[in-house]
């Protein structure tokens, strides 16, 4: 039985490390690649979730119909990189390895690795900000919550919680149930972990969103107030 989860949890992690990798070469590489992934994803999500019943059909074919907007589209894709950057915050590389270097070594700047993927999350986002400028696309949640360490993977799903809250929310559940899922013996769909994650998750990310959206307001009127738009 061990052996077998053993060999299941090493299976899910190869295949995730290959998805990882490509998620990564669409971003900077194959742009309508990385559309075409984000969409897949979340609508298989979709249609999973639907299947276990924890979504409506109305809600689900409200949910697919947002994919088609131009911004949720973006920030669906922005979702899918931040999921490709998180093949270097393997949790056993970065709670032992790196810690256990750290204190080897005497070195604490060896640390420094866990800010490693914030700092690409927020290259990435300053880049569509670049690139989008002139559309009408908001970045600024994206950008604050993409620069923390671990929560930063769910910045984009955060960016849209106020325009589409339910296509939020469920991005950033079916994302925490999809992890708690690879977690051997203790995991698994509709788990009591996977249930104890969902309700913590849901709390902690309350907080984050009252703190993240007065900012991003603010540096939106700032921003207005200095252009005269």
């Amino acid at each position: 039985m061990i052996i077998n989860a053993t060999g299941r949890f090493v299976s899910r992690l190869a295949r995730y490390v290959r998805q990882s990798i490509r998620l990564l070469w669409s971003a900077w590489f194959n742009e309508p690649q990385l559309r075409q992934s984000a969409e897949q994803y979340t609508n298989t999500r979709i249609d999973e979730w639907l299947a276990l019943e924890k979504i409506t059909p109305e809600l689900a074919e409200q949910m697919r119909e947002r994919i088609q907007s131009p911004t949720v589209t973006e920030y669906l894709k922005g979702f899918m990189v931040q999921l490709g950057l998180t093949i270097f915050e393997l949790p056993f590389l970065n709670n032992v390895i790196i810690i256990a270097l750290a204190l080897i070594l005497d070195e604490l700047m060896v640390l420094c690795y866990f800010f490693l993927v914030p700092l690409l999350r927020t290259i990435y986002t300053l880049t569509r900000i670049w690139k989008k400028r002139g559309q009408g696309i908001p970045y600024t949640t994206a950008l604050i919550i993409g620069a923390l360490p671990k929560i930063g993977t769910v910045a984009y799903p955060l960016q849209m919680s106020s325009s589409h809250p339910n296509l939020s929310r469920f991005l950033i559940r079916s994302h925490i149930s999809g992890w708690v899922a690879t977690i051997p013996f203790f995991g698994g769909r509709d788990s009591r972990l996977e249930r104890i994650s969902i309700f913590f998750a849901d709390r902690v990310l309350s907080i984050i969103y009252a703190i993240a959206h007065p900012i991003e307001g603010a540096i939106s009127s700032t921003c207005a107030r200095i252009t005269g738009k």
